[in-house]
Parts: C-alpha cells; sequence; structure tokens
C-alpha cells in the first residue's frame, strides 16, 4: 500500500470516527432533554414522583456530563426518582462480558500480544472509558435518584412490581446540614441500619446548589 492510499484509508477512518461522536452527542442531547422535559413537567407536583425510563443506552460524552449531573440534582430537589429499563431486553452476552473481553484485548495489544489497527493508542484508550461509562451511566442515574436499573430481562412484571412497592412503602427522613454554605458541590449522606438483614437504599447525597440570581 502506497503512502496515499494509506493516507486516504486515515482520512475515510478519522471521518467515521468523527460521525459516530457526533450521533453519540446527538442522541444524548435528545436523551437529556426528554428526561429534564419530564422532570420539569413532575417537579410542581406534590410528594414523590417516579420515572420508568425506557432505553438501550444513554450516550454521555464528555460535554454532556455537565447536563447529565445537572438533571440528576433536578431530579433529586423534586423529589423524583428514575427507574431505568434496558428496552434491549435479555442479552445472550452480558454488557460485563463485552467490557471485560475489549478490555483484555486492549491489555493484550498494549504488550504486543495482539495486532491492533493503525492509529493513535489514545483512540484505543478513548474507546475502553466510553465502554466502560456507558455501562454505568443508567446506574448513575437509578442510584443517585434512589431508583434501580430493570436489566437483562424479558419479564419487566417483577421490576415493576418491585418498584410499586418502593413507591408505595418507603421512609422520609429529614436532614440538617451542619454545613451551609451553597457552593455548588456534592456532599455525601450515608444511611444505614442497625440490623444487618435490611439493605438500604437511599441517595447517595445532594449538591449545595448555587442559588439563581
Amino acid at each position: 500500500m502506497d503512502q496515499s492510499e494509506k493516507r486516504l484509508l486515515q482520512l475515510e477512518q478519522r471521518m467515521k470516527e468523527g460521525y459516530m461522536r457526533f450521533l453519540a452527542e446527538m442522541e444524548g442531547e435528545m436523551s437529556l432533554s426528554g428526561l429534564r422535559a419530564a422532570v420539569g413537567g413532575l417537579a410542581p407536583l406534590p410528594g414523590r414522583k417516579s420515572i420508568l425510563y425506557f432505553t438501550e443506552e444513554l450516550p454521555i460524552t464528555p460535554r454532556l456530563k455537565p447536563r447529565f449531573e445537572a438533571l440528576i440534582g433536578e431530579a433529586n430537589r423534586a423529589n423524583i426518582t428514575v427507574y431505568p429499563v434496558d428496552a434491549a431486553g435479555m442479552r445472550v452476552h452480558s454488557k460485563d462480558a463485552a467490557t471485560g473481553r475489549e478490555v483484555a484485548l486492549a491489555g493484550a495489544q498494549g504488550v504486543g500480544d495482539a495486532r491492533r489497527p493503525d492509529g493513535a493508542w489514545t483512540k484505543d484508550l478513548e474507546r475502553q472509558e466510553q465502554i466502560l461509562s456507558s455501562g454505568t451511566i443508567l446506574g448513575r442515574l437509578a442510584n443517585d435518584t434512589g431508583g434501580f436499573v430493570i436489566e437483562n430481562t424479558n419479564d419487566l412484571g417483577k421490576g415493576v412490581a418491585r418498584m410499586q412497592v418502593e413507591r408505595t412503602t418507603y421512609y422520609l427522613l429529614g436532614y440538617q446540614p451542619t454545613n451551609t454554605a451553597l457552593d455548588g458541590k456534592f456532599r455525601k449522606v450515608s444511611v444505614k441500619v442497625k440490623r444487618g438483614k435490611y439493605t438500604v437504599r437511599a441517595r447517595p447525597g445532594y449538591v449545595a446548589a448555587v442559588p439563581a440570581r
């Protein structure tokens, strides 16, 4: 392969990568906009609210991370819990196994035990970061708002029934922080019980939101 053909292939590869990043950015923008609209519509209603969110993935690029964090804060302030549902249902091969294979391959390529395509090593690192983060983003959305993910199943009945139980039976605890500074930082809050046979699921904390001007 001469240099001109090689440069043409590299240009084609960069165009493909740019297009895939554009699609992920656009899909993430649309998903966040829909979720924020749902949160904004439920926010004025009293009491605890829930969102059952069907999706196969929620792509959050580095540019969208601040908006994602803001969405979680808005949901918590409005007392809204999000329950993501993996719309793909039961998978023949789990996402964890796929992630493990990708990471193992990257490691083998790094020590020269496997061949890799031409291109910068940072592209492989960025790909691994995207794979790892895409597997945890729905978990973050659920856990940080007090919900859970319904995944790897074609039977939604059990998950929806569990969600309904949580919606109707829960403890509402009040908390008065000693640190009253509204600096926009995240403050951890841990809820524990003395009896070991119980499992506590609660929001991991809150953001000390800066007052709007």
